[in-house]
């Protein structure tokens, strides 16, 4: 029988320690959660966060990807499909970073966030206007964004 009381009490103390940069912790409290209930969206999502901060991506992916799969809120496919796409991209796995990244703009145009990365996934795949123009478009939602800003003068300059 699961015990909705036990999850909510892992789960909190999971984001606390997640929030706190504890993430060994957190791993180990969302653990208990996913034996409890392997299905708990909200448990697959933090545990490919802590998962993708300890560097374990494989691990990550496959917890991330469940929730892009399902029926979750929205933000949380958008912010696991950001996540998923920067994993990518720490792969170098191009295409693949590529398409998350995109669905990440299909979810939210507005996103400088997600224009930076993925001008940046078109440098390195050698399509220069193509980083061109979806960098000028991150800094036109965000003059702010210096990662897009940075990103733009290295392409100019290479």
């Amino acid at each position: 029988m699961i015990r909705q009381k036990d999850i909510d009490g892992y789960l909190a103390v999971a984001r606390k320690d997640l929030d706190e940069n504890r993430v060994k912790s957190s791993i180990k409290e969302l653990s208990k959660v996913e034996k409890l209930d392997p299905d708990n969206l909200e448990a697959q999502y933090l545990l490919g966060i802590a998962l993708a901060k300890s560097g374990e991506y494989e691990a990550a992916v496959s917890h991330l990807e469940r929730v892009v799969h399902s029926e979750y809120g929205y933000l949380h496919v958008q912010q696991a499909c950001m996540l998923l796409g920067l994993i990518a991209v720490r792969r170098e796995l191009w295409d693949e970073s590529e398409q998350y990244f995109l669905r990440v703009l299909r979810f939210n145009f507005n996103n400088d966030a997600a224009c930076s990365a993925l001008g940046h996934v078109y440098f390195m795949k050698n399509e220069v206007e193509k980083s061109v123009q979806i960098l000028q478009q991150a800094l036109k939602l965000n003059p702010e964004n210096h990662n897009a800003r940075n990103s733009l003068a290295y392409v100019y300059c290479e």
